[in-house]
């Protein structure tokens, strides 16, 4: 509040001039803001500080997620590729089922469990035999488009009924993905799951 004093026709008059809210103009009895304002400005830095603490929290949390399922990933396909080699070594059939070829290459480079009908596309046939055979490392990672050539020894090995069973399983998986029956990826509980059940797998035809 501030005095102000002035004069007319020889009175002096004192004008109390009373302090304007910084914000919103109005009067008020002290100091800069009035008590409206400053509570609408508290609330809102409180909504931003939630709102940023949030973000942080979604982009770490996202982070924790995708690397925990991209875990679960790996491991499935780890057992299911276990499982699927041992079968194929047992017959006699451990080689690239497109060039023919075999290794003994252990790790990354060594033979590789190939799916006909890619996991990433119809994910519901990861673990199905039928669908999946072996290819070298450069077969698999360099030219994915050669696996159709997989078909002629998946047909000698499971039969051509069982392959067009997997043609038809294919088709109907892939229309319940485009309706939205089924989601386009699997759910993390789907992949533990399925660990679940390859733990007791004895013998991979127990799958098909």
């Amino acid at each position: 509040m501030e005095q102000v004093q002035g004069n007319s026709a020889g009175i002096n008059i004192i004008f109390i001039r009373m302090p304007n809210c910084s914000d919103c103009s109005r009067f008020i009895p002290s100091g800069n803001m009035c008590q409206d304002c400053y509570q609408r400005i508290v609330r809102n830095q409180k909504t931003a500080d939630k709102i940023a603490t949030k973000k942080q929290f979604n982009t770490v949390n996202k982070s924790e997620l995708t690397k925990y399922r991209e875990n679960l990933k790996k491991r499935l396909q780890d057992k299911i590729s276990k499982l699927i080699k041992a079968y194929y070594k047992e017959r006699g059939l451990y080689y690239c089922w497109i060039k023919g070829n075999t290794t003994n290459v252990k790790g990354l480079y060594s033979l590789h469990a190939s799916h006909y009908y890619a996991k990433g596309d119809i994910w519901q046939l990861w673990c199905s035999p039928v669908n999946i055979g072996l290819s070298s490392y450069d077969q698999n990672v360099n030219n994915p488009q050669n696996v159709t050539s997989m078909r002629r020894k998946m047909i000698e090995v499971w039969g051509e009924e069982k392959v067009k069973e997997l043609d038809k399983k294919a088709d109907h998986f892939r229309m319940q993905i485009k309706l939205g029956i089924d989601k386009s990826k699997p759910t993390n509980e789907w992949m533990l799951g399925m660990m679940e059940i390859l733990k007791g797998v004895k013998n991979i035809e127990e799958l098909i």
